[in-house]
């Protein structure tokens, strides 16, 4: 759309900002903060709505970390990510090696988003320095942008969020957008459901396995939604595990953390599994996709050497925000309806695989 159109220098029609680092050293900066505070390692290109990091108030009034407004668009300037660009749905503060674009009346904000985002490749041909490559702010400053009309954005823009409605399903879109800040409250996962682990019959005694009962283990999961299980258990297994009633949520705590699932069905689950039945007044859709947006964050907290782990308690403690449940609908139906198609195919899978005798491998 945008091939034969003027470009326009960063400088001259954006005002950019960075952050800073409040001390370190100082506790007080950092324990109990609720200011979202974005590093550049944090940036890979694509819609940003939370952080792994806050800082206090009295972190953000003695330090150069600024509030930056929702719809900014970030650049990293340093390390790994150096050069790559982000889209910030909520206000937040940054450190000293994030570059933020504030919007402005001549940018659809999405617009701005993607046109820098087509100089990727330049910023990071422009990074500098081995050990830590790094792109200043003087250079993104310099860089040109195509300007477009505002009409010619707001078409392009309409056309971004036809093509977001098919991701929703795949939490890409802006599910958090559809509250505010104010709106949310913080709630652990053990606070919002039933949390168990699984375990796994004896391997030893024949008469638990082979049978008709749903055994869930980490390979199993992956989709989103489970419709069977490779292996099954007997009713003798199955009385010696703990019952996960279907629409609970499924989550790896060993090994592949992370990895999760919602069930279709009741079942049982190995140990390597905690799972999380929603209580009233609580959507099952809106916690499975508000774990993936934090999922970076939790899998941070897994401990271990050979393999990172999580134990119930620590699942069960992890928190997340939550609005209204009429907000949680709201996003679920939303949700929901970009999975039909999706659904449907592995449900008429699953039929067809019981006409033929034998297991169609679906996939994802």
């Amino acid at each position: 759309m945008f091939k034969n159109i003027p470009s326009v220098k960063i400088a001259d029609c954006c005002i950019t900002v960075s952050g800073g680092t409040p001390n370190t050293k100082k506790i007080e900066y950092y324990d109990g903060g609720d200011i979202p505070w974005l590093s550049s390692g944090e940036i890979n290109q694509g819609y940003i709505f939370s952080t792994d990091k806050y800082i206090t108030q009295l972190g953000l009034e003695n330090s150069s970390a600024k509030w930056v407004p929702a719809n900014s668009v970030v650049i990293a300037m340093y390390g790994a990510t150096a050069g790559k660009v982000g889209f910030i749905k909520i206000p937040l503060t940054t450190n000293q090696a994030v570059c933020t674009l504030l919007p402005n009346d001549g940018f659809e904000p999405l617009y701005l988003y993607y046109a820098t985002l087509s100089k990727t490749s330049w910023m990071i041909s422009q990074c500098r320095g081995a050990a830590q490559p790094n792109i200043s702010q003087s250079i993104i400053r310099g860089m040109e942008i195509p300007m477009a009309t505002i009409d010619e954005q707001n078409r392009f823009c309409k056309y971004l969020t036809q093509a977001d409605k098919s991701k929703f399903g795949d939490f890409k879109s802006q599910f958090i957008e559809m509250t505010t800040r104010s709106e949310l409250n913080k709630k652990s996962i053990g606070e919002i459901a039933e949390v168990r682990t699984g375990s796994t019959p004896s391997r030893s005694n024949p008469e638990y396995w082979n049978g008709t009962h749903y055994w869930v283990s980490a390979q199993d999961m992956g989709n989103k939604y489970i419709y069977d299980t490779l292996e099954k258990i007997t009713d003798t297994g199955y009385a010696t595990c703990k019952v996960v009633p279907a629409g609970s949520i499924l989550y790896v705590c060993r090994g592949s953390i992370g990895v999760m699932s919602i069930n279709t069905m009741d079942c049982a689950t190995n140990q390597s599994i905690c799972t999380a039945t929603c209580k009233t007044g609580y959507n099952t859709e809106y916690l499975y996709y508000a774990l993936k947006v934090a999922e970076k964050a939790i899998k941070k907290q897994g401990i271990g050497t050979s393999f990172k782990s999580l134990n119930q308690s620590a699942f069960a403690s992890i928190e997340i925000l939550f609005p209204a449940i009429e907000i949680q609908d709201k996003f679920a139906t939303i949700a929901k309806q970009a999975d039909k198609s999706k659904s449907y195919v592995r449900i008429a899978l699953k039929n067809l695989e019981s006409m033929l005798g034998y297991c169609i491998r679906q996939v994802a």
